[in-house]
This record gives structure tokens, C-alpha cells and sequence, in this order.
């Protein structure tokens, strides 16, 4: 475990973290991870194994993805069913294939870059 902030954090091999998510869910009766990502601070920790929490660089969310989240998901602890599987976020939890961005008469989507 590492410290920093006010939650701990795992540190190590897809395997040893989800061995402590798997017990905070089973013994905490947790319903869900939340995961933040900060600004890069401790390099050197990164470097030791994948750190979920507060430190994290883009190369470990992609850990998180590809490692942490198939082992999850191999406990059952981590769901497999997607609305629009293999697409954005976005239309996963609005369960519109082909809509990947704001709609155009929504006030955020002046704000895309290239426009």
C-alpha cells in the first residue's frame, strides 16, 4: 500500500491489486472503485508497479484496462456487459451506438477542439 491524500492506494501486479479491491468488496461490502487521476507526482513509485488512486500517469489507466479490469472481471467483481461494447463511454452509458460526442445543439460541444 502506498499513502497519499486520504484513501490508500494498491501498489503492485494486476493480481496483488485486485486481491485488495476483491477483499474491500467482499469484507467492506463495497458496491463499486472510485479511481481519480492527479497530477504526476511520485515517478518513482510508478516505476516500482501499476498505482491506482491519486498518482497516475496516462500509461496506467491503460494498465488499469488492459490488467487490472480482465483480472476484475475474472473475480466477478468487475461488470462484462456493455450496452455498445468496443465504443466510447458516452454511448455506453447513453446506449446510443454511432453518438460518441455531445450533440451539436448541446452548449459543451462549442467548446471541442478543432473547432
Amino acid at each position: 500500500m502506498a499513502s497519499g491524500g486520504l484513501s490508500a492506494m494498491p501498489v503492485g501486479t494486476p493480481e496483488q491489486v485486485a486481491d485488495v479491491f476483491e477483499k474491500w468488496f467482499v469484507e467492506g461490502n463495497c458496491d463499486g472503485f472510485n479511481m481519480s487521476c492527479a497530477p504526476l507526482a511520485f515517478s518513482s513509485l510508478l516505476q516500482i508497479g501499476l498505482m491506482i488512486a491519486r498518482y497516475v500517469d496516462p500509461g496506467s489507466w491503460e494498465d488499469v484496462a488492459e490488467l487490472l479490469v480482465p483480472e476484475l472481471q475474472k473475480r466477478s467483481i468487475y461488470w462484462t456487459d456493455y450496452a455498445v461494447p468496443g465504443e466510447t463511454f458516452r454511448e455506453n452509458m447513453q446506449g446510443k451506438p454511432g453518438h460518441p460526442l455531445l450533440p451539436d445543439d448541446h452548449p459543451g460541444a462549442r467548446l471541442r477542439w478543432g473547432k
